[in-house]
């Protein structure tokens, strides 16, 4: 019976230790399968890290291009000779000033207009439009947002292929919605 009794310890030993066993390398898997999914996140958290970096830089290119384009225009509006001019009256009650050009110049039109302005609230933005006065009703095209410059005014320059003839009437709004549809009138002027 002895045989037996060391027969059965020595079986029931091994399937102990042969469990622990298991146990230890499911516990090592699901360790290693912990630790691949933490890695895959932290790739993910770099890639995407990378992808705003470079969006970011891009978003700057995009930004330097477009500031030389709208300096580009605002330069051959103002000095070529055959540029309408419009100077600003505020009609908000405040004390904005400004100017803007209209050129059609090769069946293209270029505008630009910088004016001085307060800040808009936080969440709002001065926009740019040209106006079809007379038409019914108003006809309105929109010239994008105006953006803040370093010495304090704001600007915004616009080109198209088409030549928008009649559009002269220019106008800035604040705007609280970018929904491309005129908001308050802040300054508006005549480019003759």
């Amino acid at each position: 019976m002895n045989k037996g009794i060391m027969i059965a310890g020595i079986i029931i030993l091994v399937l102990i230790g042969g469990g622990l066993f298991i146990a230890n390398q499911q516990s090592q898997k699901a360790e290693q399968a912990k630790m691949a999914q933490e890695k895959e996140a932290m790739k993910a958290k770099e890639d995407a890290a990378m992808k705003e970096k470079e969006a970011m830089a891009k978003k700057g290119e995009d930004k330097d291009a477009m500031m030389k384009k709208n300096e580009e225009i605002m330069m051959m509006a103002q000095q070529d000779a055959t540029s309408k001019k419009a100077t600003f009256s505020d009609v908000s009650g405040g004390t904005g000033t400004g100017k803007a050009f209209v050129l059609r110049k090769d069946g293209k039109l270029f505008f630009t207009a910088s004016v001085n302005l307060t800040d808009p609230a936080t969440g709002t933005f001065y926009e740019g439009w040209l106006v079809k006065k007379g038409s019914n009703p108003v006809q309105f095209i929109d010239t994008g947002k105006l953006e803040k410059q370093k010495d304090g005014s704001f600007e915004v320059s616009y080109s198209s292929n088409n030549l928008y003839e009649g559009y002269d009437f220019v106008v800035i709004t604040w705007e609280k919605v970018d929904d491309q549809k005129p908001e308050k009138h802040i300054l508006e002027g005549t480019a003759q």
